[in-house]
């Protein structure tokens, strides 16, 4: 990733992978800003977000796909360190993340939104709805380091919490687990271990 103000087409904020490289234009100023990018293996082009709102990918050199490679090589953030080329970045960086998934457009905004109260998100919550066959639990994928935990029976006294069996599935942007309505009274949390 970095914001380049002396590329020939202008200043653009670029995605840099192997074999190619996507970016949108800028319009250079002096006030800090939030830059994020959504890359995931095999696909066309990334998210790029520039305060919180997707920009389009206008810029397109290489591959037609982004290749996400293993490599034992250092991340550069901010410059491009090959033997075709080298680039700096004049800029400064604060607050760098790097998620083990793709966050999404809901997930940045919030980030953004946050301003310099920084990224902390709130405890996630578990939504409960209802259908004829079962009942469905679901929280926020932000809140996949959280386990569901589940305990049957009182919680007048000590429960004994162990984590759940149940299959956890995505969607879009929630996690989510179904439940049997005949299975049974049984209390459920989110635990973050």
């Amino acid at each position: 990733m970095d914001l380049n103000d002396v590329y020939a087409s202008g200043p653009h904020f670029a995605f840099t992978f192997a074999g190619g490289w996507r970016g949108t234009p800028v319009t250079p100023d002096l006030q800090w800003h939030h830059y994020a990018v959504v890359a995931q293996q095999g696909q066309a082009d990334p998210g790029l977000y520039i305060d919180g709102v997707a920009r389009p990918v206008t810029l397109r050199i290489g591959n037609g796909f982004i290749s996400l490679n293993p490599s034992s090589q250092p991340l550069h953030i901010g410059a491009q360190l090959d033997p075709n080329f080298t680039y700096f970045s004049q800029t400064m960086i604060d607050e760098l993340s790097i998620y083990r998934r793709a966050l999404s457009a809901g997930e940045i905004q919030a980030i953004y939104n946050a301003g310099s109260s920084g990224k902390c998100f709130p405890p996630p919550s578990l939504s409960i709805s209802l259908s004829q066959q079962d009942v469905t639990l679901s929280w926020p994928i932000w809140a996949g380091n959280f386990a569901l935990q589940e305990t049957a029976g009182d919680l007048s006294s000590p429960a004994s919490w162990t984590l759940s069996s149940s299959s956890v599935v995505t969607n879009n942007d929630q996690l989510m687990v179904a439940l049997p309505l005949n299975d049974g009274a049984r209390f459920f949390r989110l635990y973050q271990p």
